[in-house]
């Protein structure tokens, strides 16, 4: 049948939904094909265009021509799918030259890809066709058992299950798919005010620490590099690096609040900016020296950043100084953040003047989350009492020190005890959620608490928050 729609996204998702894929289904299979091709059926995999001496469509040609006669076996990955094992190819091969078209002709790699799905894989294919199957679900289920790539980790699954939801916000019919709750869709929008799309990850007390300066400025970062939103706040949030933000934006626009208004996030390598400002990633659509954002990026920070100036009485103003109400990360930190484009629109005044006339419009209205309907580790005004010899659990992942205090150094994975590198999943040094410790000792530092573990001091109670209990 021919394929309907005005670009790649459109056709393959049509094609999809007539093979009796869910909306969820589709959308889950071409999260990944995204992160495999881009959805470019010509996509030659690129560390062998140089080894090779071909693009992808010299690689295309030379294939459909026969001047290239290595493609079974030359161990690239190739199309939407990036097929690579010879047998695959080999098939592909052969099932083009049966219908008399070009190797990278999109509408026969996805009869071909439909025609391996009924076939060698029956299991995938019935989650794709199964409604009661969430994205999140399907999207796993060609990661693990179609695709199959050497990085299967839990960031790898998110981002792809991320792309997917935005292809599902582009196309589903309903515009609300049976993702996570905390993945779905967060505010509604008094009658006649533009709504941004706002989706929310649960960071609860982790990565953040109590607000105690009132808010009064906006930091913007840049994620050097073109992640979704939501993929971008999960990597924060489950990855080893001491790092978090209050918001953050993809390039297809879509906002995903992080850590609460009412916390300090970890973003700017500044505690002092970092308790006063609201701090925002916003994803990159092209990479060094540019590091360039989307329209549709910038619009939803120009938004965001106006509905945050009205709640909190913000005049927004960038001088290059640190006591600007809109600062950047390169102001604190031996960085390029947020990268020379959005430098260059804050150092013009561009910035400002379109928050300015947002704020004028008055037509934006975005509802944040606080810390208190979301869970991870418990804050409060009363500290715990801990006993030598007594065990307690970890609530969070935590750091080890050689000593009781974030002055000390945090130990690396091979200086935990053979029991704590057993707890230190990701290898990084720090003892994962829900580890058990024997206290040895206790230290205290003003209202801080540290306790001292075998492998080294974790910070029991730190800034308000019992992170052991």
């Amino acid at each position: 049948m021919a394929l309907t729609g005005s670009t790649n996204a459109e056709k393959i998702w049509n094609y999809l939904i007539g093979q009796a894929l869910t909306e969820n289904g589709a959308a889950g299979l071409m999260g990944n094909l995204r992160a495999e091709s881009g959805l470019k059926p010509t996509n030659l995999q690129n560390s062998f265009e140089a080894k090779l001496g071909l693009n992808d469509d010299t690689y295309t040609a030379a294939v459909d021509s026969g001047a290239y006669g290595n493609f079974i076996k030359d161990s690239a990955g190739y199309g939407l799918a990036q097929w690579t094992f010879w047998t695959r190819k080999q098939n592909l091969l052969v099932f083009a030259q049966k219908k008399a078209k070009s190797i990278g002709d999109l509408e026969m790699q996805l009869d071909f890809l439909m025609s391996e799905l009924s076939t060698g894989y029956k299991g995938v294919l019935s989650v794709l066709q199964d409604s009661s199957k969430t994205l999140r679900e399907c999207s796993d289920a060609v990661l693990l058992n179609f695709e199959r790539p050497a990085n299967q980790s839990e960031s790898v699954k998110a981002t792809r299950a991320s792309y997917g939801e935005e292809y599902f916000k582009q196309f589903a019919s309903g515009k609300t798919s049976t993702a996570t709750t905390q993945d779905k869709a967060a505010n509604q929008a008094d009658t006649g005010q533009t709504t941004l799309i706002i989706q929310s990850v649960a960071f609860g007390t982790s990565k953040s620490n109590s607000r105690t300066e009132k808010v009064s400025k906006i930091t913007i970062h840049h994620m050097a590099g073109n992640m979704g939103a939501v993929a971008c706040a999960k990597s924060h949030l489950s990855g080893s690096r001491e790092a978090s933000a209050n918001y953050y934006i993809g390039s297809d626009g879509v906002i995903c609040s992080g850590v609460a208004e009412n916390r300090r996030a970890w973003t700017s390598s500044s505690k002092w900016n970092d308790q006063r400002a609201i701090t925002i990633e916003v994803a990159n659509n092209s990479g060094d020296p540019g590091w360039t954002v989307s329209d549709a990026a910038y619009n939803s920070l120009i938004k965001l950043c106006a509905d945050i100036c009205k709640r909190y009485g913000i005049t927004p103003k960038y001088d290059g100084t640190k006591n600007a109400t809109l600062t950047e990360h390169r102001m604190y930190a031996a960085t390029m953040c947020p990268g020379p484009y959005i430098h260059n629109l804050l150092e013009s005044g561009k910035i400002e003047q379109d928050i300015a006339a947002a704020m004028k419009s008055g037509n934006v209205t975005v509802k944040p989350t606080t810390a208190g309907s979301q869970t991870a580790a418990s804050s409060g005004s009363t500290a715990p009492v801990y006993q030598v010899g007594k065990t307690y659990t970890l609530q969070v992942e935590l750091k080890v020190r050689t000593g009781p205090g974030t002055k000390y150094a945090a130990k690396s994975h091979s200086q935990l005890t053979a029991d704590g590198q057993k707890h230190d999943t990701d290898r990084d040094g720090a003892l994962d959620k829900g580890t058990q410790v024997t206290c040895q000792q206790i230290s205290k530092d003003g209202s801080d608490i540290w306790i001292k573990a075998p492998s080294g001091w974790l910070a029991a109670y730190y800034q308000g928050n019992v992170y052991i209990k």
